[in-house]
């Protein structure tokens, strides 16, 4: 119940239906009446919120008053190549909604009239002082000084603000300005504008966080063709210089440094190997990648020692003989991460797969055994279930083997047959 009538007033104002001031003075006696002092909820504010419904909200718009709006938006917008900033504001100089003033404007406009409206101009920002006809005339004194300063990579700013008498940040917006307005006064003039390549360098990065930090409070309004002009480079690689300088700010200190997809050395493998093998030394990884040192973290470190490794590498004679005295001791539970510090060269997906591969060779080889005692059994059980290839599910229902360990036997005995 609390903004029920509130609703009310929105859908008079949207729908455009004619709110008047009696119908405004109801509502609110209507509120005072049966909801204030009775019925919890900030009335008082409701009822501000009512009288602030415009009143003219519902009234259809004379010629003079699109007149006005007309002149109104190309004074204070459109002569400048501004877009309409903020349409609210337009509608408390005309008692109406935004929206009101929003589709009128645009129903009494034609195409080549709202066209100006889009060209880029000086950001709202910062008022550079001079009137539009004073500002036309200016141009040849301003153009004159850019190009008497404008060098092979940019323009010295500073020197031309004090040949015009103005701020860096003022001579900047007003060039920015008459360089995409829509008389093109300066269409012939060429500033230079470089791509970077490279990262750029710590003197530029420091001069152009500085200047958006003089000049731009709200970082998240950065006018990056206005900083593009000042330095003399392309605005999307400010952008990307200045959002990985930012990036470097927030991440932790121990990470400003860590080198990601980058090729390891001769020499970093050699500390990496010795750190690697010496797990008394170096138990945990972050200790093996602060050893190896170069900015490289301990995932990156575990990764490139995995390579090294290979999953095809050599096991030793002894390496298989610890994997599987822990699997006898471990009764079908495996201490992986015992096995792991006792194996300091192999990883734990390596180590398993072996003692994957031991325990299925184990189990083959008792199967094997069992197997000799019922030789003849099985040679007769082959003989008899082999057309033109055997049946081994019929063979191990006979023998009392598994199928897999009866084929095995079997193969194991002709192999011993031929040699």
């Amino acid at each position: 119940m609390r903004f029920i009538k509130l609703f009310s007033c929105q859908i008079h104002s949207y729908a455009h239906k004619k709110w008047t001031a009696k119908k405004a003075a109801d509502l609110v006696d209507y509120i005072k009446t049966n909801y204030q002092g009775k019925v919890s909820g900030d009335w008082d504010y409701l009822i501000g919120e009512i009288e602030k419904i415009p009143i003219k909200q519902g009234d259809s718009w004379t010629q003079t008053d699109i007149a006005r709006l007309k002149q109104y938006v190309w004074s204070n917008y459109t002569q400048f190549g501004l877009p309409v900033s903020s349409w609210s504001m337009v509608a408390k100089q005309f008692n109406r909604s935004a929206n009101s003033c929003y589709c009128e404007y645009y129903k009494t406009t034609t195409p080549e009239e709202r066209a100006r409206k889009f060209h880029r101009a000086p950001p709202p920002d910062r008022d550079i002082g001079l009137p539009n006809d004073e500002v036309l005339a200016y141009t040849g004194i301003l153009k004159d000084a850019i190009q008497r300063n404008t060098g092979p990579t940019r323009v010295q700013w500073s020197t031309v603000a004090q040949e015009v008498n103005r701020t860096v940040f003022d001579t900047l917006s007003l060039t920015y300005g008459l360089l995409h307005h829509r008389s093109n006064v300066w269409q012939g003039l060429s500033l230079p504008v470089t791509w970077l390549k490279q990262p750029m360098d710590v003197g530029t990065l420091n001069e152009m966080q500085q200047f958006i930090k003089e000049h731009y409070k709200d970082k998240q309004v950065v006018n990056w063709d206005i900083v593009s002009l000042y330095l003399g480079i392309d605005a999307r690689s400010c952008v990307a210089a200045y959002t990985e300088s930012v990036l470097k700010r927030v991440m932790p200190a121990d990470a400003a440094g860590r080198r990601h997809n980058v090729r390891w050395t001769p020499e970093e493998i050699e500390r990496l190997t010795y750190a690697a093998t010496n797990k008394d030394k170096y138990p945990l990884w972050k200790d093996i990648a602060a050893y190896v040192g170069n900015g490289r973290t301990p995932s990156s470190c575990y990764s490139a020692w995995r390579q090294q490794q290979g999953r095809n590498a050599k096991w030793t004679a002894e390496e298989q003989h610890l994997i599987d005295n822990e699997i006898k001791q471990s009764h079908g539970k495996i201490d992986w991460d015992k096995l792991l510090a006792l194996l300091p060269g192999k990883t734990k997906t390596q180590i398993y797969v072996k003692a994957d591969k031991i325990r299925s060779a184990s189990n083959t080889s008792k199967a094997y055994q069992m197997a000799e005692s019922k030789k003849q059994l099985l040679f007769g059980a082959v003989k008899r279930y082999t057309d033109t290839e055997t049946d081994w599910v019929k063979v191990s229902d006979e023998v009392g083997i598994s199928p897999a360990a009866c084929r095995k036997a079997y193969l194991k005995y002709e192999q011993q047959k031929a040699t």
